[in-house]
């Protein structure tokens, strides 16, 4: 003989889910903000600094959407930062480099992806 089973909260399960899953994109894309933040911070320190242009203009923005769309980016807006960070034959004060964007990924990458895990810093 056939024993019937029934299942009731099945709707009350798949609102809280969509709920943890927002509320989880949410935390995606502050910790991801956070982790930009840190890169900008960390690159500020090490950026050829002459008249302070090329240091004014850092950013890190959102450029994808809220939740897990967030796609964050850093960058510098000065006309010439390109060259800056691309000419490893330019004279630079001491603790000042080119490719002061890659070396803090490459050097700083365990807290940027503790950052990102959301884990402070």
């Amino acid at each position: 003989m056939a024993s019937l089973i029934k299942v009731t909260g099945v709707q009350q399960m798949i609102s809280k889910q969509k709920a943890v899953a927002l509320a989880l994109g949410k935390t995606n894309e502050i910790n991801l903000k956070r982790a930009g933040l840190f890169v900008l911070r960390e690159s500020k320190k090490i950026v050829p600094v002459d008249t302070g242009t090329l240091k004014g203009s850092g950013f890190a923005r959102n450029v994808g959407g809220p939740g897990w769309l967030a796609d964050v980016i850093v960058g510098y807006t000065a006309k010439y930062a390109i060259y800056v960070h691309e000419n490893p034959h330019a004279k630079h004060k001491e603790g000042k480099t080119y490719k002061f964007l890659e070396k803090v990924i490459r050097d700083q990458r365990k807290q940027i992806l503790k950052i990102v895990g959301g884990g402070k810093l």
